[in-house]
């Protein structure tokens, strides 16, 4: 139980830099539209028939949101870290795999939820 909830939270690990990365991404582009010239503007709010006013407010906040995605992803992955590397020191306590299973609930990330319910049904009843 113990390795298989380490290999969970490897893989939640990837997946959640993975989703950084993208997320980094959809911001950079988001920002560049943000940044066009008004000619630019106003032809792509005639091809989605809304006003110029509107295309800017929904780039700023899609970039609001994106930031926000950012950020949780960010707090999560640093959260899931503190939370193995007490895994590894080998603390015998719910603590760490209580974070996991918390910051699998605010990421949405399936496997930090697997990772921390098999990381609990692995430590020792007694020892805890």
């Amino acid at each position: 139980m113990k390795q298989a909830a380490r290999t969970l939270n490897i893989i939640a690990n990837v997946f959640n830099v993975i989703a950084l990365i993208l997320v980094g991404i959809l911001i950079i582009f988001v920002a560049v539209g943000k940044n066009l010239p008004d000619e630019e503007i106003a032809k792509l709010a005639a091809e989605a028939n809304t006003t110029i006013e509107n295309y800017r407010a929904l780039l700023t906040v899609s970039l609001v949101i994106l930031i926000v995605v950012a950020i949780i992803l960010i707090v999560s992955i640093i959260l899931a870290l503190v939370a193995n590397r007490s895994i590894k020191r080998g603390d015998n306590n719910l603590a760490p795999h209580i974070i996991l299973l918390v910051v699998g609930v605010i990421s949405g990330n399936l496997f930090y939820i697997l990772s921390g319910a098999f990381g609990i049904a692995s430590v020792d009843k007694k020892e805890a």
